[in-house]
């Protein structure tokens, strides 16, 4: 039996922190809280969370592993166990585009995301691109990567060093074209096989 006498305000705080963060989410989900620059002050593993613009659901992402800084100069988030993004069309529950990536981070002041590793990007037309690299700009409502880049619509494919996109991937604009070409979507071609022809191709205008 607990004595009165003996719970201290600081005993308090964490029971009730206890009560608040030991709810089940959507997902089943570990908390920790901590308060320190250099630590995470909030930690939560198999999350899904969803984010919402004017009562308008935005944009929904999926993590193993969310790691929230807030005791710094920028508070950011990050994930760095990968991530599934989702973005839905305004005013719609439809997905417009998403993003797989093995590392993501977060900028809260900026609302920037940055993901890197294995980056997939797809479109609501079934357009996919894929980097090592990329950013997401929520202001400006962009996504854009400085590093070679993949993208196949249907049967082109082309590759490319730089680009910039609304972040929907409607209107993909890249700064240097390293080839194009077309497939037959009746064979099965894999991306190491495009790369090299790529290359060959690369190879003979030279």
């Amino acid at each position: 039996m607990i004595n009165t006498k003996d719970i201290t305000p600081k005993f308090i705080i964490v029971l009730l922190l206890f009560n608040i963060f030991g709810c089940k989410s959507e997902i089943d989900s570990s908390v920790v809280i901590e308060d320190s620059k250099s630590h995470p002050t909030l930690s939560s593993a198999n999350l899904v969370t969803s984010y919402y613009k004017e009562g308008l659901l935005s944009y929904k992402f999926k993590t193993a592993l969310l790691e929230r800084y807030q005791m710094v100069d920028t508070p950011y988030m990050e994930f760095r166990k990968g991530i599934h993004i989702e973005k839905f069309k305004d005013s719609t529950n439809i997905v417009v585009s998403e993003l797989d990536a093995d590392y993501a981070h977060y900028n809260e002041i900026e609302r920037v995301w940055e993901a890197k590793g294995n980056v997939v990007g797809r479109d609501s037309m079934g357009k996919t691109l894929y980097t090592e690299h990329i950013f997401w700009d929520e202001k400006r409502r962009k996504i854009y990567s400085n590093v070679e880049t993949k993208v196949v619509n249907g049967d082109e494919i082309t590759v490319g060093t730089g680009f910039e996109s609304d972040d929907e991937m409607k209107n993909i604009q890249f700064k240097k074209t390293k080839g194009r070409i077309m497939i037959d979507t009746t064979k099965t071609i894999t991306t190491d096989t495009v790369k090299t022809d790529l290359d060959k191709k690369d190879k003979v205008k030279k």
